[in-house]
């Protein structure tokens, strides 16, 4: 997955989280679980550091 640096913005990060979440953890977000939601957060903000 790649997430563009140059667009940090609220919706690019909204973007990154859901497709890490759809990708990374191969769910959809309506199915997701809390620890699900907060592994796609904490990896897209390693991902962004």
């Amino acid at each position: 997955m790649y997430f563009d640096r140059t667009k940090i913005n609220v919706e690019s990060m909204k973007q990154a989280i859901l497709e890490r979440v759809y990708c990374g953890v191969v769910q959809t977000p309506q199915s997701a679980s809390t620890r699900d939601i907060f592994t796609a957060v904490a990896k897209t903000v390693l991902e962004w550091m």
